[in-house]
């Protein structure tokens, strides 16, 4: 982990963070949602789409699978101003109380000494980019909501930003790996990728 003691490096570093699990202590996915929904529709939810969760768990659906299930009884047909309202409200209300200290620590430690900080995330960005921006985060790269004529749609844009895809999309955002270093922290097989090309790679670093 960085120090506090450690000379300023120069500014061609990049410290990539996983969100959930790692400067969380728990999913802002499902957080986020079970703020959205009165308990009764969240139970009515979770019921409706546990097969979905249990074919996940062996291993027979994707990682995105339940979770989009989760969000298109939740969210599908919303209006994009009225979700959009949601996601700041959480952001600014619910979120601050995850998150773990020592990782935010971290992560400010990693801004003074002038590194590029960057969130990479298969939870939505519309929740997390309120935040980051009050932390001074320079970027978040993140899955997203679809929307179609101003309403959310219930499935995402794109693909989900999770395992193999959280490197891609970051190699996309910034080419030539090799022009500057790059520090990791993930907590779970979903990072890996992500941890594995890292010059400094940090696994559940953080209590």
């Amino acid at each position: 982990m960085l120090e506090s003691d450690q000379r300023p490096p120069p500014p061609d570093t990049i410290a990539a963070f996983d969100f959930d699990g790692t400067l969380t202590t728990r999913d802002s996915f499902f957080a986020f949602i079970r703020s959205c929904r009165p308990p009764a529709r969240l139970a009515a939810d979770c019921l409706a789409t546990m097969p979905l969760l249990a074919l996940y768990a062996a291993g027979l659906a994707p990682n995105s699978a339940h979770k989009m299930a989760l969000f298109r009884r939740c969210f599908a047909g919303m209006p994009l101003a009225e979700y959009r309202d949601q996601a700041a409200s959480f952001s600014r209300e619910e979120l601050p109380r995850m998150l773990r200290a020592t990782a935010i620590g971290c992560l400010r430690r990693h801004k003074e000494r002038g590194h590029r900080v960057v969130i990479v995330t298969a939870s939505f960005a519309d929740w997390i980019e309120p935040w980051a921006a009050s932390e001074g985060v320079d970027e978040v790269i993140a899955s997203c909501a679809e929307v179609e004529d101003g309403r959310i749609t219930g499935r995402m844009a794109g693909p989900n930003c999770h395992g193999p895809e959280k490197l891609r999309r970051l190699l996309a955002r910034f080419p030539e790996p090799t022009t500057y270093r790059l520090f990791a922290y993930g907590d779970s097989p979903g990072d890996r990728a992500l941890l594995a090309a890292a010059n400094h790679a940090f696994y559940r670093r953080f209590k």
